[in-house]
């Protein structure tokens, strides 16, 4: 329920509150445990278990304002606090006579800015913290760039984290109503960089030996493989440092827009200056400790330029069939990667290779009636992927089954990775169906059944070997969860 209060007469607001507890429980879980913050260079440990194990219990509490105190200006903030209670938290002596330890929480903002509309005729301006989404396929946006991304969710699978921006709309109002609509024109300036934050088990590739060398060239590749092999008994967990970009005017991000409609169609073509959100390895140098392999790595953001397209609408002769495809062509600068063990000659490759490539989602919806939705996606290069040859190609399948008045809802969502596309497409035999072919299964149930309630309960299932995209241990083990939302 939103109310609106006025505190003079020509000041309006609205409030919106809502609540959520979250659940999970994971199945074979392999999670990490994290240094404690006065023992830093204690690495992390890979911890595997056969039982299920409470991952999450959390309780969020989500405030929504909107201040009006002008027609052309606006104060708009949104605020989550959220409890945490992790399972696999260990409390030291002191810590149980600490509150903020006994019951840790932490404080999200998705929105603090200010809005100044018609400062010119068509001329808005937004300024503070501020989530721009760009993009017109459904979760899998290769042009939604301005903000980095909270990976730390895989039910969510995505959240932009809200950073400083500026932004500056204009919109074109044609005099004649004809086959072109408005034309928005957007200008957005990032003075700081800001990362993604990362799932837990992305720590777990950095302390696995055996896991894939990121590198481009496949001798490179072997040949530090090979040498890993031959002191894999007497690694020690790594020390990994991201280097993230100075802070410098040159170093800020720059976005661009143009968006339009014609007839039953929107399109739009984009522009970002920027760097990746996600780091990748330029550097890891090892050397002898206590007869230990110990290694320094490095990760860093690389620099790109994208120019972006996206294109949706309905199908009229095709029962409206809607339609969407987004693409975002990317030019990044080449990242060298230089592997090194003390008293023999460094191996040196590529991490991310200095040469356009294209990431894209093509996708389709229909509505069989107001009971039956089905939807899908080709995705080619995920979240995670970075470069011309680290792109992989993931089948999105979903149905939709709604009854009672849409107060139950049933979902069913598969990600299916088809990898052997690219051997097929150049003529070539595929090497390995087990690492070329996996999927992740979402089931969920959604019941509404008194309007501002919803409570889901469902599942992240990965199948697939470990040398699959979704099967690898990364990835995470089998999650089920059981959450409710309250809104008012």
């Amino acid at each position: 329920m939103v109310w609106p209060a006025t505190a003079r007469a020509e000041v309006s607001s609205e409030f919106h509150v809502e609540v959520l507890n979250d659940t999970r429980l994971d199945v074979d879980r392999i999670y990490l445990i994290q240094p404690d913050d006065d023992d830093a260079d204690r690495a992390s440990q890979i911890v595997e278990s056969g039982d299920p194990e409470l991952s999450r219990n959390e309780t969020g509490v989500r405030l929504k304002l909107r201040v009006t105190p002008h027609p052309q200006v606006r104060f708009v903030g949104d605020v989550e606090l959220i409890w945490v209670n992790l399972s696999d938290r260990l409390l030291s002596l002191p810590q149980l006579t600490s509150r903020s330890s006994m019951d840790p929480f932490r404080l999200e903002c998705d929105a603090a800015y200010i809005d100044i509309r018609d400062i010119l005729p068509g001329l808005d301006v937004r300024i503070g913290r501020q989530i721009v989404h760009w993009g017109a396929a459904d979760m899998f946006n290769p042009t939604a760039v301005l903000n980095s991304d909270d990976l730390e969710d895989r039910a969510v699978f995505r959240e932009p984290i809200a950073n400083e921006m500026l932004r500056i709309d204009y919109t074109y109002v044609p005099e004649r109503e004809g086959w072109l609509g408005d034309v928005i024109f957007t200008f957005v300036w990032i003075p700081i960089f800001r990362p993604s934050q990362l799932p837990r088990s992305a720590m777990i590739p950095m302390m696995d030996p055996n896991s894939e060398v990121p590198v481009v060239e496949d001798d490179v590749r072997e040949n530090i493989t090979n040498l890993r092999t031959m002191v894999a008994d007497l690694i020690a967990d790594p020390h990994v440092t991201a280097e993230t970009p100075e802070f410098s005017f040159n170093n800020s991000q720059l976005g661009a827009r143009v968006q339009a409609r014609m007839g039953e169609t929107d399109f739009s073509l984009s522009y970002y200056r920027g760097f990746d959100d996600i780091p990748v390895m330029t550097s890891a140098e090892a050397r002898m400790e206590d007869d230990s392999v110990v290694s320094d790595v490095t990760l860093i953001y690389p620099r790109t330029h994208m120019l972006g397209f996206d294109i949706n609408g309905q199908i009229a002769f095709l029962d409206n069939l809607g339609f969407w495809i987004e693409g975002a062509v990317m030019f990044p600068e080449r990242v060298p990667l230089t592997f090194g063990l003390e008293g023999i000659p460094p191996i040196e490759g590529t991490a991310v290779e200095g040469r356009p490539f294209l990431k894209l989602t093509i996708g389709i919806d229909y509505s069989f009636d107001e009971h039956v939705m089905l939807f899908s996606q080709y995705v080619r290069g995920m979240i995670n992927e970075f470069g011309a040859s680290a792109l992989s190609n993931i089948l999105f399948v979903g149905l939709d089954l709604k009854f009672w008045s849409d107060r139950i809802l049933i979902r069913l969502v598969g990600l299916v990775q088809m990898d052997w596309l690219d051997d097929a497409f150049q003529g070539e035999s595929y090497s390995s169906w087990d690492d070329q072919i996996s999927a992740n299964l979402f089931p969920m149930l959604r019941i509404n059944p008194w309007g501002a309630v919803e409570i889901d309960l469902g599942a992240i299932i990965p199948i697939g070997s470990e040398g699959s995209y979704f099967g690898q241990r990364a990835t995470g083990s089998t999650e089920v969860f059981l959450r409710a939302r309250a809104a008012f």
